[in-house]
């Protein structure tokens, strides 16, 4: 729950980032502030897309797993496996190589992970 929680978070920086691009370009006509926003936005990705990758080698370590895995997030069909096994399955229970397993979740967490795929699902139904 926690690693859905993160991910959304990260995910949703750069894309607000941009919507803001888009609605300045579309309120106050001009391109300078757009093409500003929308460089921020991509440099603001690089470190995101770091962050991310760190999250996912971690919870790959919950399944007693080598980090490495994370590069078949490049291939297509591999990538959306790995990161629904990711946010679905429960890592190894205990102690494992990589050291203990985290905290159970706190009801904190759930809600929020909640809002977060409430807000995903929104949004999704919005751009239809």
């Amino acid at each position: 729950m926690r690693f859905f929680l993160y991910m959304m978070i990260l995910t949703f920086l750069p894309v607000l980032l941009l919507l803001i691009a888009m609605l300045t370009g579309i309120i106050f006509q001009s391109d300078y502030i757009t093409s500003v926003l929308v460089l921020i936005a991509i440099l603001l990705g690089i470190p995101v897309t770091a962050m991310m990758a760190v999250l996912s080698i971690r919870r790959l370590n919950d399944f007693n797993t080598t980090g490495w895995w994370v590069l078949t997030s490049f291939l297509p069909v591999a990538g959306v496996l790995l990161a629904l096994a990711l946010f679905f399955i429960p890592g190894t229970p205990g102690t494992n190589r990589y050291g203990i397993s985290p905290d159970p979740e706190r009801n904190i967490i759930k809600l929020l992970c909640m809002l977060a795929a409430s807000f995903l699902l929104v949004a999704l139904l919005f751009w239809l």
